[in-house]
């Protein structure tokens, strides 16, 4: 098994583990696979340590209701636009 450094990211160190795993099917890869993983999490909760999982952060704001000043003002200037536009695509 090979565990080398690639890079150097915002937020993390990126690790490359390889290896090769001599197994007779795709059942027995995979529960292979979940034991090295969950074997490489042992190890780095033992040494104090852990994957970083990706997060999102999401602001919520509240809404604003238009004034029917403005509801108007917007209407009128589509109005407006959508007959400039249909003069234009006429000529």
């Amino acid at each position: 098994m090979r565990v080398r450094l690639t890079g150097l990211g915002a937020n993390a160190l990126h690790v490359e583990v390889f290896g090769y795993l001599l197994v007779p099917d795709l059942g027995s890869f995979m529960t292979e696979q979940e034991d090295l993983i969950l074997s490489m999490n042992k190890i780095m909760n033992y040494c104090g340590s852990g994957f970083a999982f990706p997060s999102r952060t999401i602001y919520i704001a509240e809404d604003t209701t238009a004034s029917a000043d403005d509801v108007e003002r917007i209407e009128a200037q589509y109005r407006q636009d959508k007959a400039a536009n249909e003069a234009d695509h006429a000529e």
